[in-house]
């Protein structure tokens, strides 16, 4: 874009001087149309130029992605240089990344009967991770199935050897929630 500004630059002074030399009888008619020509071109090749670079910053400005919420990537689905369709009428588009909202964080939980009769909707709870000991994370109960089920991994009660029921249980966390040995 600068050299072609650069270049219509030139070409104007060019034309000027000619039109000034054309009027002391020092250039042809055939120059002065050569130099009106090529400023023609000139600012002909600016324009398009200009074009191409309203183009580009268009396409760049399409290409920027924003998200519906706030969150993390937690899946990237596409590789570099792979091509994208925008969602349209016919179709949903290709599936870029995966963005999971982090304000909350849910925590779905099987409980035995025992350990079930003392959960209730509202109460507190403390989230513990096996894989990170020492992080514990408050939380709150905000939905328990009305019934329990019969679920193969339960645990096996030791004294009449037969299956326990589970009772699925949710609790939210806060992402933000401040974290405790």
């Amino acid at each position: 874009m600068q050299l072609q500004k650069f270049t219509l630059e030139k070409i104007t002074r060019d034309l000027r001087r000619s039109e000034a030399l054309q009027a002391k009888g020092f250039v042809s008619e055939r120059e002065m149309l050569d130099a009106k020509t090529a400023y023609e071109v000139a600012k002909l090749q600016s324009e398009i130029a200009q074009s191409r670079l309203d183009k580009a910053s268009e396409n760049v400005r399409k290409t920027v992605i924003r998200a519906p919420h706030d969150g993390q990537v937690s899946d990237c689905t596409i590789l570099e240089g792979q091509i994208v369709i925008g969602a349209q009428s016919i179709n949903s588009g290709t599936l870029i990344m995966t963005i999971s909202a982090t304000s909350l964080l849910r925590v779905d939980v099987n409980l035995n009967e025992f350990a079930a009769t003392r959960v209730e909707i509202g109460k507190d709870a403390a989230v513990t991770f096996d894989s990170i000991p020492s992080l514990r994370k408050p939380g709150k109960i905000n939905f328990m199935t009305p019934f329990g089920t019969a679920d193969l991994r339960c645990l096996i009660c030791a004294s009449s050897q037969r299956r326990s029921r589970s009772r699925p249980a949710t609790a939210s966390v806060p992402a933000s929630a401040p974290t405790s040995p």
